[in-house]
Parts: C-alpha cells; structure tokens; sequence
C-alpha cells in the first residue's frame, strides 16, 4: 500500500497562522458589535488579512517531502561460484 507524502514544516505552519487569521476576523466582528470605536477593529482585520495572505503564499511554496527509498544491499553471487 502506498502512503501520501507527508507534508513538510512550512505547510503545518501555514495551517496553523490560517487558523489564527481566522480566529482574529471573528474576534474583530464580535469587537465590531461590542465597541464603538472602528480603530481596533480595523486593526485585527487588517493583521487577520495580513496572516491570511502569509499563510497562502507559505502553502504555495511548500512542497510535499520526498519519501525515503531503501537501499537494498546487492551480493555478488559471482564470487561464491569460484
């Protein structure tokens, strides 16, 4: 059976700033209903927006890590005939 390749350290990373880039816009809309003022809401969106686009463009760069080939030890037969 053959197994997917693991993805590497930048792709799980970019997953994880994804997440908080999420986190952050629903935080900015409940802060958007709480308070008056726009000043830090705009704030949270923009860093959420900011996060959002680092994490694509880290997942475009990522690359899917090579799977091991084992080395399989050939014997020479040729010698043991003598």
């Amino acid at each position: 059976m053959d197994k997917s390749p693991k993805m590497n350290i930048l792709y799980k990373l970019s997953f994880i700033i994804m997440i908080l880039s999420v986190v952050l816009l629903i935080a900015a809309v409940g802060l958007g209903y709480i308070m008056e003022k726009s000043w830090p809401v705009m704030v949270l969106c923009c860093v959420g927006v900011f996060l959002c686009l680092a994490a694509i463009i880290m997942t475009m760069l990522s690359k899917p890590k090579k799977p091991k080939v084992k080395k399989t030890k050939i014997k020479d037969y040729s010698e043991e005939d003598e």
